[in-house]
């Protein structure tokens, strides 16, 4: 079989295999319950194509590193923010976002990370807190 033949063959099976090696669970747009100078009170939905990537699913804040490489302050008080999946009835899972004390910051760039067994994602959120909601 000449080389050429067999580097398309490769080629073409390796294009039938990127679908699988695609990421398989994104993210929405966030949504703030909140207002400025309450408990915060975010959902994120999760784009899910595989339920079997929430095995392990874990949300947080990430390392410093993270922030300086996105050139994003990384506040103090997101020590102090929770994140739990969730499923509610009426929709898609999302991954719920509280803080342990009111917000006082107006405006802030939140930097989430996603960590599962089969990949890692880094999000970015502009945030504006309304004075009243």
């Amino acid at each position: 079989m000449p080389i050429r033949i067999l580097l398309l063959r490769l080629f073409f099976l390796a294009g039938l295999a990127a679908p699988w090696c695609a990421f398989a669970l994104g993210v929405g747009q966030l949504e703030v319950r909140s207002a400025l100078n309450q408990v915060f009170e975010a959902e994120l939905p999760l784009i899910i194509n595989n339920p079997t990537e929430l095995t392990g699913l874990t949300a947080r804040i990430p390392r410093q590193e993270e922030f300086n490489r996105a050139g994003i302050e990384r506040l103090e008080f997101f020590s102090k923010l929770r994140f739990s999946v969730q499923t509610p009835p009426s929709g898609p899972k999302i991954i719920k976002i509280t803080s342990l004390e009111p917000i006082r910051e107006p405006n802030f760039t939140l930097l989430l990370e996603l960590a599962w067994q089969r990949g890692r994602l880094i999000r970015e959120f502009a945030i504006q807190l309304d004075p009243e909601l």
